[in-house]
């Protein structure tokens, strides 16, 4: 890659992280600012014939548009933040997973020492007392002691 294509990928990333953090703070106030333009917009027909009349329903009808907006800002904002909070709980999780992956790896090698702590002495005394059996094999008294 060109240090021109690294720069533009760390901005694109540092523009999305900024922007991520700016709607979590505020994406309720943005969202209305947007929907208020939108009806202003609407409501004084800037692009249309302003030589018309309108009528009290036409300017209800645009305003039941703007209720639906702020509905659809609403669901928007709770799935947003049930996402968040989604991804949250998955990281979570696989912090969790890597935690208990490392106690278990650490109590393996807990008991491998152990095992080896223990398994050496008695290989020793094994092959003592096999060592001593068949030198004094004959006996009694010294095998009756082992």
């Amino acid at each position: 890659m060109s240090l021109y294509s690294n720069i533009l990928q760390s901005s694109a990333v540092l523009i999305r992280g900024r922007a991520s953090k700016v709607f979590d703070r505020h994406g309720i106030v943005l969202g209305g600012v947007l929907i208020f333009g939108y009806y202003l917009w609407s409501t004084l027909d800037w692009f249309k014939t302003s030589h018309l009349q309108r009528s009290f329903e036409e300017y209800f009808f645009q305003f039941d548009s703007v209720i639906m907006l702020w509905l659809l800002l609403f669901v928007g904002s709770k799935l947003h933040a049930h996402r968040k909070a989604e991804r949250e709980r998955g990281r979570r999780a696989i912090l969790e997973n890597e935690r208990q992956t490392m106690r278990l790896e650490l109590l393996d090698e807990v008991t491998t020492l152990l095992t080896d702590s223990v398994n050496n002495p008695l290989a020793i005394i094994s092959l003592s007392a096999s060592t001593i059996r068949e030198r004094f094999g004959s006996d009694t008294e010294i095998i009756q002691t082992l």
